[in-house]
């Protein structure tokens, strides 16, 4: 209690020291002080508007620069997968691979000039023109042996890594693992409610998830989340990063919309969805750029504000101050005015009423001066008077 009295003691004595210090300044510090601050704060008021509504402009531009990235990026990778899916369907419904599948009393001649001469090229040739595409395979009840890398027996898909995983549908299949680096685009064929073939596009996870790797650069990360809420990439270049040490998908995303600033869009050919996301440190450093390229705007308007404020207060003042050195001239016994003002306002009325008052006071000088002489004159005759007499 002791010390909050004496707190309050010292800070009531500070404050008395700083009425002390403005009640003596200068009449003319005082105006160039009122004139800045007066101009300062509905400065700083736009400045401070101004500079949120740019900060906002600056962070919605970066948002949706990173959401166009975004949606390149999808688009880029949705058009390879369309080309595949596209791919996958053109081979199902091609003659050649029909005869093969669902032709199952081909003598083995004709099979492996069938397999040799048709199916082989068809299925290998792709892979001269996409660079992602590493095998295509055919697994079907039809084919007894395999035969090379392209043709298996449908019951060899059970050693596939992707075969747990379909789904017993005659749509595209994309299939992703992404602790392996593997990838596959795998269609069902039927016969009615009977599978009888499965055809299946290996690709280069690298090549596939190019695009999004490509635009991953320092302070920022990326991942893509399928339609069954699995992570199938992700990829990252923070410095620390609480995202990648999360095992679930559910808690990524949590974290990702917790502490980052991110954007998402949604494929259409494999309905994954893509997340584009940054700290948002790094958004608000453009903020700090702007705001540091604003600053010499700022220090030039406020130095213009101070000049303008001192000479606008050195010449309100000026009159004042010239009054102010004259009356101490008059103080020391100089009885001469040097101070002068046309002007109509108060400053000139006091000027005037100054000098009208310096010419009363010498006015009432002069006559008692004069009255004091001229009764000196008259004493004087008087004693002269008076002596006369008594020499005569």
């Amino acid at each position: 209690m002791e010390a909050a009295r004496n707190l309050t003691g010292k800070e009531q004595e500070r404050m008395n020291r700083l009425r002390k210090w403005i009640k003596n300044m200068k009449y003319r510090h005082k105006l160039t002080i009122l004139l800045v601050v007066t101009a300062l704060v509905p400065m700083t008021v736009l400045a401070l508007y101004a500079h949120s509504r740019q900060s906002t402009m600056v962070r919605s531009s970066d948002l949706e620069d990173m959401q166009s990235i975004i949606d390149q990026t999808k688009e880029s990778i949705d058009s390879q997968t369309a080309v595949y899916s596209s791919l996958l369907n053109y081979l199902t419904y091609s003659p050649e691979i029909q005869e093969v599948i669902f032709n199952k009393d081909m003598d083995r001649y004709t099979a492996y000039e069938q397999y040799t001469e048709v199916v082989d090229p068809l299925l290998t040739v792709p892979q001269s023109y996409h660079e992602a595409i590493q095998g295509i395979q055919l697994f079907a009840e039809s084919i007894p042996v395999r035969h090379e890398y392209t043709l298996a027996p449908l019951s060899e898909v059970d050693g596939e890594w992707w075969s747990d995983k379909l789904n017993n549908t005659v749509t595209v299949q994309w299939i992703v693992d992404r602790d392996n680096r593997q990838i596959a685009a795998v269609r069902e064929i039927y016969d009615g409610k009977i599978k009888e073939a499965v055809l299946c596009i290996s690709l280069d996870y690298g090549k596939v998830f190019q695009p999004l790797a490509n635009i991953i650069e320092r302070n920022s990360g990326g991942f893509v989340v399928d339609d069954q809420q699995n992570i199938v990439y992700h990829g990252e270049n923070l410095a620390a990063s609480d995202i990648s040490v999360q095992k679930e998908t559910a808690k990524k995303l949590d974290r990702l919309r917790e502490e980052y600033t991110y954007v998402s869009s949604s494929g259409h050919e494999t309905r994954w969805t893509y997340y584009f996301y940054k700290p948002p440190a790094v958004i608000e450093s453009s903020v700090s750029k702007v705001l540091i390229s604003e600053i010499p705007l700022i220090g030039f308007c406020v130095v213009i504000i101070i000049v303008l404020g001192m000479t606008f207060s050195k010449l309100f003042t000026r009159k004042i101050e010239q009054l102010t050195r004259n009356m101490e001239q008059v103080n020391q016994g100089s009885r001469e005015v040097t101070v002068y003002s046309d002007s109509g306002d108060e400053v000139g009325q006091l000027v005037r009423s100054f000098h009208h008052m310096m010419d009363e006071i010498n006015r009432l000088i002069e006559e008692v001066y004069e009255n004091k002489i001229a009764l000196k004159e008259f004493e004087l005759k008087a004693l002269t008077a008076q002596i006369n007499p008594h020499f005569l």
